[in-house]
């Protein structure tokens, strides 16, 4: 029993050491969306610092889902870092049980844009923990304790970003 509780105590140990860690950076995209996962798109705005016309709140398209969409227009997203995810911020999508489930971008570039991302990530974040590929798709992605974040390529070249609350 004893052997087993060591186990478990240094598996723990081994995640929370390999997890993703943001810098200290009030800006940065990771340390700014941590306090606000599980808020509702009604006290997004206000957590982020948001002012109105910097953003809209919608429905989401899918019918009967109660889920929020919420779009950050270019002055709402250029208050965070990196601005290589920053600008291509989509949109935030929200549960009515749950809150703040996820945020998206689409990035655009070439395959030595993708390059550089990833070596930014790196610099910042710490090594990527996981790495999934699918024909020419890969997926890149850094664990934090709140939240996954993940950015995606296509034939080398950049496609999308994904944080999403861990469970």
């Amino acid at each position: 029993m004893r052997r087993l509780a060591w186990m478990l105590l240094l598996a723990g140990l081994v995640s929370i050491a390999s997890a993703a860690r943001a810098p200290k950076d009030k800006q940065d995209l990771m340390n700014g969306l941590d306090p606000l996962w599980s808020k509702s798109s009604a006290d997004f705005a206000k957590g982020a610092g948001l002012k109105a016309g910097e953003y809209t709140i919608a429905d989401s398209p899918v019918a009967g889902s109660g889920m929020k969409i919420f779009t950050i227009n270019d002055p709402g997203r250029s208050r965070w870092t990196p601005q290589s995810l920053a600008r291509a911020m989509q949109a935030a999508e929200f549960d009515p049980k749950l809150g703040l489930v996820e945020v998206t971008g689409a990035l655009k570039g070439t395959a030595a844009d993708f390059d550089a991302l990833l070596k930014e990530l790196n610099t910042r974040y710490g090594q990527y923990s996981l790495h999934t590929s699918a024909g020419g798709t890969h997926t890149y992605g850094w664990v934090f304790p709140k939240a996954t974040l993940s950015v995606s390529s296509n034939q080398g070249a950049p496609v999308l970003f994904r944080i999403q609350a861990n469970p």
